[in-house]
């Protein structure tokens, strides 16, 4: 007879301790599972900026607990629903809230663009969308300024126009600041004496160029700093790093793509011209990841010192440099650089810079006076595209001024005897025979020896061929090329 079930006491009993049984083996199970995780995938987890793909929700709260973290609001584990267009899609973190992990299953990858929320997700699916992400430190291209920090307001004599955060908002991506600790104060300045000391903090240039970095549309964005230590205190270089907080690359690689520092949030690179480094903090050796010629420049000279300052030789990995600024009168001047930051003189010079066998190849970092004189950002486009041309420069033959119009031959430049002026190119040598005129085109003879040939009753090159006996020849002429040295009626 079938009834309705009553349990007693024993049975109820034995349901209780089932129904613990099955919890405790279900907690076990869960537990492992998420301990096999943290053992693999979790390890392999971490925050950045966007990633291709998001992990599942479990994987998102295996993480919080292997890093300390609570899930999301309490048990709302997804905090936003489904609509977070504002926030990144999966997993992510706040770096303004560090007691939580949060879950969103809705939205785009990266829509926000705020720089707090970082996506959590596995190395191999970051993503990185800009010009530097993949690029090392030998394959990218940028210009540095020189001096970044000295404008016309705030030093004595000035190498810029523009301060360090207008320089990045037109394309500078390197700069170059004079350190001097002193009385404990970081500070920048240019070539101070007693009566032109005018230096100015250190951490406002910091600011200038940081404030832009935090902008979302520069997320993607490196810049190098190169440091020139002119006076030391104690703890200078930890100090001289302090102020770029965690966006300097720490443990760097010269071989790696800037993609791989980008996803750490490290987008600074630290260069310093003492014998002293810390990899750990983040400030390294120049010499040991810059290649770069000499840096005195006379501006009434045509080329730059391309001769070898400093920096690894025959190392595919280091960063080629070439110093393109000059001075007049040992100071810095507008209009000079205005002619030297030419696109045609900047990719004659990269040229020439790379014919030198030190370098081997074009440079990928120019360090320049008043950046925003001349056309130099043609000449990056050029040489990011590698280029080594303009494309309308000018033919070999063609008359050109030394210091203006030669710098836009396509070839060297030289004096052509036959023009009487400077033209494009070599010109071309005379071969034996062709009449010349001592003094001028004599000096272009393929043989380079030239003399008087009666045969032609003129100068030419080479040497005038003599006469077989027999040979018909005009007395007081051609009769001096007989063989012999005698003629006869």
């Amino acid at each position: 007879k079938v009834g309705a079930f009553i349990p007693n006491s024993k049975t109820v009993k034995m349901m209780n301790f089932g129904h613990t049984f099955v919890l405790a083996l279900w907690s076990v199970v869960v537990f492992a599972s998420a301990s096999s995780l943290k053992g693999t995938a979790v390890q392999k987890l971490g925050a950045h900026y966007e990633c291709t793909q998001s992990i599942s929700e479990m994987d998102c709260m295996s993480y919080a607990t292997s890093v300390g973290r609570q899930m999301g609001d309490g048990d709302n584990t997804k905090l936003w629903g489904t609509n977070g267009n504002a926030r990144p899609k999966g997993c992510f973190i706040d770096e303004s809230d560090p007691s939580r992990v949060f879950y969103n299953p809705g939205g785009g990858n990266y829509t926000g663009c705020n720089l707090a929320f970082k996506s959590i997700c596995e190395e191999s699916q970051v993503a990185c969308e800009g010009y530097f992400c993949d690029k090392s430190l030998s394959s990218m291209f940028l210009f540095m300024t020189h001096n970044s920090y000295a404008t016309d307001d705030r030093v004595f004599i000035h190498n810029q126009n523009f301060r360090e955060g207008d320089q990045f908002d037109a394309g500078i991506r390197g700069f170059n600041f004079d350190i001097y600790d002193v009385d404990g104060e970081l500070s920048v300045d240019h070539t101070p004496n007693c009566n032109t000391w005018t230096p100015s903090p250190y951490i406002e240039s910091v600011g200038e160029v940081l404030e832009r970095l935090d902008r979302c549309e520069h997320q993607n964005e490196i810049v190098v700093v190169d440091l020139e230590m002119k006076n030391s205190g104690e703890r200078t270089n930890q100090r001289v790093v302090e102020p770029w907080g965690d966006k300097v690359i720490k443990n760097f690689n010269s071989s790696k793509p800037f993609s791989y520092y980008i996803a750490k949030g490290q987008r600074v690179l630290l260069l310093t011209n003492k014998d002293t480094s810390d990899t750990s903090v983040g400030i390294y050796r120049r010499k040991d990841y810059v290649t770069q010629n000499g840096y005195d420049w006379t501006c009434t000279f045509d080329e730059p010192d391309f001769a070898y300052r400093e920096g690894p030789k025959n190392d595919p990995n280091s960063a080629k440099l070439m110093n393109h600024f000059c001075y007049t009168f040992k100071l810095p001047d507008e209009q000079d650089s205005e002619r030297v930051n030419d696109e045609h003189v900047i990719m004659s010079h990269s040229r020439k810079f790379s014919e030198q066998p030190v370098y081997g190849s074009f440079p990928n970092i120019i360090m320049v006076d008043f950046y925003d004189k001349g056309s130099i950002w043609p000449a990056q486009d050029l040489i990011r595209g590698t280029n080594k041309y303009v494309g309308d420069e000018l033919e070999d033959g063609t008359l050109c001024a030394v210091g203006t119009t030669c710098m836009s031959c396509k070839n060297e430049y030289s004096f052509w005897n036959s023009k009487a002026m400077t033209a494009c190119g070599s010109e071309p040598c005379l071969q034996d025979g062709s009449r010349c005129a001592s003094g001028t085109t004599c000096n272009t003879c393929c043989s380079g020896s030239h003399e008087y040939w009666d045969s032609l009753l003129f100068t030419a090159c080479g040497r005038a061929p003599c006469s077989d006996e027999g040979t018909l020849c005009w007395s007081g002429s051609s009769c001096g090329e007989c063989c012999s040295g005698e003629y006869d009626c």
